[in-house]
Order: structure tokens, then sequence, then C-alpha cells
């Protein structure tokens, strides 16, 4: 329970602080592109936009994207610590155009960080002239455009202005990156090489069997007869 509670005041905190985009980044469809300015249907100034998407030239001058509070976009001086706020009004459905209203540079000596509410609303609020931004060789809307719905941020309560809308901001239009988990492919190569190699060795059992039969020649046993009374022949 305590921790719902601490975030539901943390949601509510945002919320009342408005959205805030610190360090920010230009809209995509403006990048790389020179935009003319023009009152009234007059040619006063113009705006280059980087390719990096925080640098650009303001009349010649060189700003970046410094925060982006709301619908409220903060240019700072890269030079210098001078800092202009103008609310932004832009549709995608015309990404090449945009209103912007006049504003008086703040100095606001070794700042670094976030900017917080009581610089946002010293330097954010109040009235100015208003200017259509159009991108280079495009028309400017015809009858002018001289006025704005609002002209201070949700959390400056002490001005005098229309204040603008707590979920108030500028489009983007960037393309959203895709997230696509790595295909792992895990190819299991078994080779299963079972040589079985029997060798039996078949003992020849030779048996020989040699019979060997000796006949020893009998040998003729001549008998002598006794001797007798012969007589012998001459």
């Amino acid at each position: 329970m305590h921790k719902q509670l601490l975030v539901y005041l943390y949601l509510m905190f945002q919320i009342s602080a408005g959205m805030t985009e610190f360090p920010c980044s230009f809209p995509c469809p403006w990048r790389n592109k020179t935009f003319n300015a023009y009152k009234n249907g007059i040619y006063v100034n113009n705006l280059e936009f980087g390719s990096d998407g925080q640098s650009s030239n303001v009349d010649g001058k060189p700003y970046q994207c410094y925060q982006i509070t709301e619908r409220f976009l903060i240019f700072k001086l890269t030079i210098a610590d001078f800092y202009f706020c103008t609310p932004i009004f832009y549709d995608l459905e015309y990404p090449l155009r945009f209103l912007i209203r006049s504003a008086t540079a703040h100095f606001l000596p070794n700042h670094a960080g976030e900017l917080t509410d009581t610089f946002i609303c010293q330097i954010c609020s109040g009235s100015g002239s208003i200017s259509e931004a159009v991108a280079s060789g495009a028309a400017p809307t015809s009858p002018p455009v001289n006025s704005i719905p609002c002209d201070r941020p949700s959390i400056c309560t002490q001005s005098p202005d229309t204040v603008c809308s707590v979920n108030d901001v500028i489009p983007k239009g960037c393309p959203v990156p895709t997230t696509e988990s790595p295909t792992t492919t895990t190819e299991q190569t078994t080779t299963t090489e079972q040589i079985t190699t029997t060798e039996q060795t078949t003992t020849e059992q030779k048996t020989t069997t040699e019979q060997t039969t000796t006949t020893e020649p009998q040998k003729s046993t001549k008998r002598h007869c006794k001797k007798k009374t012969h007589k012998h022949t001459k």
C-alpha cells in the first residue's frame, strides 16, 4: 500500500510538472532543412536545423535545442549563456510549417542541467508577435495567422497569460524504432561415428598328430644245427 501511494504521488508530480525533455531534440521533419519566418506575410528571418537533431542557426546565430517543456521549446546560444523560449504550434499533417512567438533572450550565467520551474516561467511566459515558419521554397499561409491559443506553460500560475495544457507536446514525427529480438540459430551437428572393430583372431589350432610307426627290420635268425657227425666230401 505504501509503495502504491509513492507511485501515485510520483505520477501526480510528473503530471503537475508538465512533460519535459532534457536534453531535447528537434522534430525529425525539421532536420537538415531551412525555414523562413513570416510575420503578417512579410519575411523576417530564417531558421536552419542541423541533421543531428540538436544544432540550429537562428538568423545566423548558432543555437542548440536545450529543453522542451510541454509545447515550449527552449533554445540556448551555443557560444554564451543566453536562452530564449517560444511555444511551438505544429501539426504533423503539415510537417514543414509551424507557428512561433517572438521572444527575448535571457542571460542565465553558469547554468547547468535541466531548467527549474522558476527559470521556465521566467523565460517562457509573456506575449509577443506571432510568425509562421515554412520550409524554404514554400509560401506562407494566406491570410497570415496572427494569434496562438495559449502562451504560457501550465506550471506558471502567476502569469496573467493564457495557460497551455499540461498534456501539450511538440510532436516529433520520428520513426518508431522496431525492436527485434536477434534470431539465434543454433545448428547442432551431432556426428556419432561408432566404429566397432571386432577383430577376432581365429586361432587355428593345428593339431598335428604325427603317428610315427617305426618298423624295425626283422633279423633273419639262422638256426645252427648241432654239430653232428657228417661226412664231408672233400
